[in-house]
């Protein structure tokens, strides 16, 4: 199938003309490439996805400036009502703090969690996942993660990089949100959203 302007727009109504114009072509390119577009269902999935962990297009890079309140929601493990003051609105010490030692990042104090924080179009965190994407294509954003959120067509690339090195098309051709949302999530967060979207792209899409 090919996605047309007017059906991105359609299904991810928030994202202002720019930013369809930015990343309409390489969706179109790197969703060729990963098969995603052999179908509208496993298209619709992806979009559904990728509009949920970006509002749209609007945030290509994670924000990570929560309150107090937040932390302790977001991680009960590592943030109480005594230590989440001190790191609130403070988004680096965050991320040193909640990625730090974990999937190929350094310690805490290696700076690695904020350097290896979410970006692209599906989250793309911790150096580990950013040295296989870089074995896997050969674009170097270990030394230059900023890359992702530059540039339009490595946004889109980690994305469905991650979508083929999970294979998600099968769930996809199953119609498995909840299968497809823990890949991407971890969990089920956003789940309630993505059935808002996955309905609207199926129904952009001409899917019964």
């Amino acid at each position: 199938m090919t996605l047309t302007r007017q059906q991105l727009s359609a299904i991810m109504p928030l994202a202002t003309p720019a930013l369809v114009d930015r990343y309409y072509q390489p969706i179109l390119d790197q969703t060729a490439i990963a098969g995603i577009d052999a179908s509208p269902r496993r298209m619709a999935h992806f979009l559904t996805q990728i509009g949920h962990e970006t509002g749209d297009l609007h945030a290509v890079e994670e924000c990570l400036n929560y309150s107090a309140d937040g932390l302790v929601r977001t991680w009960p493990s590592l943030f109480n009502k005594t230590n989440a003051v001190a790191f609130a609105r403070k988004p680096e010490d965050i991320a040193n703090m909640a990625y730090g030692g974990r999937y190929g990042n350094g310690g805490r104090f290696t700076g690695d969690g904020w350097r290896f924080r979410g970006r692209g179009l599906i989250q793309l965190t911790f150096r580990g996942n950013y040295a296989a994407f870089e074995k896997s294509t050969g674009i170097p954003v270990v030394s230059d993660p900023d890359i992702i959120s530059r540039d339009p067509e490595v946004c889109v690339r980690t994305a469905t990089w991650y979508w083929t090195s999970h294979n998600l098309n099968p769930l996809a051709d199953n119609d498995n949100l909840e299968g497809i949302r823990k890949a991407v999530n971890g969990g089920l967060i956003g789940i309630e959203d993505c059935k808002v979207r996955l309905a609207r792209a199926k129904q952009v899409l001409g899917i019964i």
